[in-house]
């Protein structure tokens, strides 16, 4: 054998171990890739679960509303901007003072739940109470805008809900001297926040 073909021989033997050596790093490389990813969902998972449990409901999404007068509406939102949830509202009109709307929310369990709520404001939306099972949960809230907006989060406090269905209530007691006296009310989401 030929020095030049022993030492070609040579060469091709080292690019070997060469090649196995960097297949084998780039396989420890995979493997610890994997390793670091699922560890890292897995402390995620347990931040989640350690987090108070959070119930976001849209307006128009609720099945059960009932109104003593005038008619609600999966009302869209697009044409006012993009800052309600899901770009539509819950929509009450033509009804008066003193009617009333009852909203059905259900929880699967009973307990304290901070209540928040995004509504919408207009020149020709009305002032309304808040009740929470028969329970007035917020006095004369004024709608009232010289352009249609969301109100951002309102705090409705915390309250007991019963596992199953309770009754989230608003009740028309007027208007702004300066709106549109046509009392209307949107609602874009309600937010429950189990305290315990």
């Amino acid at each position: 054998m030929s020095d030049q073909n022993y030492e070609m021989k040579s060469i091709k033997r080292k690019l070997q171990a060469a090649y196995f050596v960097i297949a084998a790093l780039l396989i420890v490389c995979v493997v610890i890739g994997i390793y670091a990813f699922s560890a890292g969902k897995e402390t995620s998972a347990g931040k989640e679960s350690g987090e108070k449990l959070t119930i976001k409901i849209e307006g128009e999404d609720i099945e059960k509303v009932t109104v003593s007068a005038g008619t609600t509406e999966k009302q869209p939102m697009q044409n006012f901007g993009q800052q309600w949830s899901s770009h539509r509202q819950l929509w009450w009109n033509s009804a008066s003072p003193s009617d009333n709307l009852k909203a059905i929310l259900s929880v699967t369990n009973a307990g304290t739940y901070q209540l928040k709520a995004q509504f919408t404001k207009a020149d020709d939306y009305g002032i309304f109470e808040i009740y929470l099972n028969g329970k007035k949960i917020k006095e004369a809230i004024d709608f009232y805008n010289s352009r249609v907006d969301v109100t951002g989060i309102v705090n409705l406090g915390s309250h007991e809900l019963k596992a199953g269905d309770n009754e989230f209530k608003v009740i028309i007691i007027g208007a702004n001297p300066t709106a549109v006296q046509k009392f209307m009310f949107g609602l874009d989401y309600i937010e429950l926040v189990q305290q315990d």
